[in-house]
């Protein structure tokens, strides 16, 4: 099945996701835009702009470019890049995470749309930090081929977390008495070059760094854009699950929604999946009726579904091109 789902099962959980874009020769010499604005320009191209929060929406401080409360959470973006970004929970749990190349980079300056861009000239490559509804995402961009293809990210977890690979090449940090609980959940990483060619990418681990690592082929056609993107994510009491173009496409029969209902549901965990797999099967053939609508259109389904009893759901629209929407 062509489905990627995230696990995340706390309380409040932050999805950091990495997305990276490759400019090619046209982009570096547009005069009309700042460098800040071109790298957001480039960077909200392959994300998407519907779950951005936008500036006007955010507040700011002599230290943080960005401090934004989102539901029962608070995002503290930093203008200094060698600052970490940190997500505090409701609950005062505080997660971390650093800027790629944050020590030479230069000050952080925010769009209009939300996105705060890091550029710096000394690696050829920029970061980019986006507030989402969801928490947040961390995102890098290399101008041409000099620039640097790994990408370092410190993490600073709670205390009883740690980070991990997965087997399918996604990454997490989670609970080490809890396996079913995560904080923090990465997608496996994927890039593609401006003729859809895929390009070769994956994580590696320090420790508590996440590493990402590219690798165009010599013939590769820029622009390349690279986008681990997150798929589903948990809040207090909801979770979001979001379908791909081809799983949005089977969703459409009931039949299928009731034998796969399980399955879609598992990576949220515990009793949440339970009480999704209940929501997604009982309500198959509602669900397949809005699956179909939005797959005519272009465009992807996801779900959101609460997480305790009793079961309840709502639709969503997800923008082909956007997500995990293709």
């Amino acid at each position: 099945m062509s489905r990627r789902l995230v696990k995340a099962a706390t309380a409040t959980a932050v999805a950091a996701v990495i997305t990276i874009a490759y400019m090619g020769p046209a982009d570096a010499g547009n005069a009309v835009l700042t460098p800040a604005n071109q790298v957001a320009a480039q960077v909200q191209a392959a994300t998407g702009t519907s779950d951005i929060i936008p500036a006007s929406q955010t507040s700011y401080d002599a230290d943080s470019a960005v401090i934004s409360k989102v539901v029962d959470r608070t995002v503290d973006v930093p203008k200094d890049p060698s600052v970490d970004v940190t997500l505090i929970t409701s609950g005062g749990q505080r997660i971390s995470i650093g800027i790629a190349n944050g020590r030479t980079a230069q000050e952080g300056k925010t769009t209009v749309g939300g996105t705060t861009v890091y550029t710096n000239p000394t690696t050829g490559t920029a970061s980019a930090v986006q507030v989402t509804t969801y928490g947040l995402r961390e995102i890098f961009t290399l101008s041409n081929r000099l620039s640097n293809t790994t990408f370092l990210m410190p993490l600073r977890v709670p205390n009883g977390y740690k980070l991990e690979l997965n087997p399918d090449g996604s990454a997490q940090v989670v609970n080490v008495s809890d396996r079913q609980e995560s904080v923090a959940f990465f997608d496996k990483p994927w890039a593609r070059d401006a003729s859809a060619a895929s390009v070769k990418t994956w994580y590696s681990i320090d420790g508590s760094n996440l590493i990402q690592h590219v690798e165009p082929a010599k013939d590769a056609a820029f622009p390349i854009v690279a986008d681990p993107s997150l798929q589903a994510d948990c809040g207090w009491a909801t979770c979001t699950i979001r379908l791909d173009r081809a799983t949005t496409r089977n969703a459409r029969e009931a039949g299928w929604l009731i034998a796969t209902s399980a399955a879609l549901c598992s990576p949220i965990g515990g009793v949440g999946a339970a009480v999704c797999g209940f929501a997604v099967g009982f309500s198959a053939v509602e669900i397949a009726v809005f699956a179909g609508r939005y797959y005519e259109a272009g465009n992807c389904i996801q779900l959101k579904v609460t997480k305790s009893w009793p079961p309840a759901w709502w639709p969503g629209s997800v923008r082909r091109g956007t997500r995990n929407c293709r």
